[in-house]
Order: structure tokens, then C-alpha cells, then sequence
């Protein structure tokens, strides 16, 4: 059974990855290990393109306030609100969730480094 790295993985992730025949990864930790690091990679992105969208909608904004009188600026701020108001939250959300990653990848990682060690001692048997 043979896996493909997907293309889109930063090169890094696909080269701290070593490829071992089937038999030393039955249960393809490595490949999970992976894949795994590929999904904090995505999310880390559509984080990054969503603060990169705040940025850019504050900004533009921000020129056509100086010229703008009161009753303008009290629109556009209420359109800015209904606006960037979710995508903020959205935002947060995804930063809580990559927190809640963190400590998963952490857990996750000690589990993969107690059963490599209990696969391990189970050869030299």
C-alpha cells in the first residue's frame, strides 16, 4: 500500500517524514503523524488569510474615514461591524481551536513516542 505526501504539504513537514517499509509502520503512525501536521498546516493558513482579510478591510477603510462627515463615518462603521464583526469571532474561534491542537499534538505525540518504544522492545523479544 503506497501513500503520496499531498502536494500542497510545505516542504519541511514532507521531509521530517521517513518512509519505512510497511512492516516497521503497521499501523502507519508515520503517515498519521503526517497527515496530521499537514491539517495544523491548513489551519494555520485559513488563519493567517483571515487576519491577512481583517488587516486589509480595516485599512481600506481607514483612508475614506478622514474624508468622510459623521453621519457617513456612523454607516460605514456600522457596515464595518456587520462585516468584520463575524469573521473577528471566526478568527478567534480558529485561534482557540489551534490552542486545543496544540495540546492534542502534544498528547498525540507522547503516545506515538510511548508505542514506537513498545514496538521496539517487542522485536528485540
Amino acid at each position: 500500500m503506497s501513500h503520496s505526501v499531498p502536494a500542497e504539504v510545505d516542504e519541511d513537514i514532507a521531509q521530517n517524514v521517513v518512509v519505512q517499509p510497511e512492516n516497521d509502520d503497521p499501523l502507519q503512525i508515520k503517515l498519521l503523524a503526517l497527515n496530521f501536521d499537514y491539517l495544523l498546516y491548513k489551519i494555520s493558513d485559513h488563519v493567517n488569510a483571515l487576519s491577512q482579510d481583517t488587516y486589509t478591510a480595516i485599512h481600506g477603510q481607514q483612508g475614506e474615514f478622514d474624508e468622510l462627515d459623521l453621519p457617513v463615518l456612523d454607516a460605514s462603521m456600522e457596515h464595518i461591524l456587520k462585516v468584520l464583526l463575524p469573521k473577528l469571532c471566526e478568527l478567534e474561534a480558529n485561534l482557540m481551536a489551534i490552542g486545543q491542537v496544540s495540546d492534542i499534538a502534544k498528547l498525540f505525540r507522547e503516545r506515538i513516542l510511548t508505542l514506537e518504544q513498545s514496538m521496539k522492545k517487542q522485536k528485540r523479544r
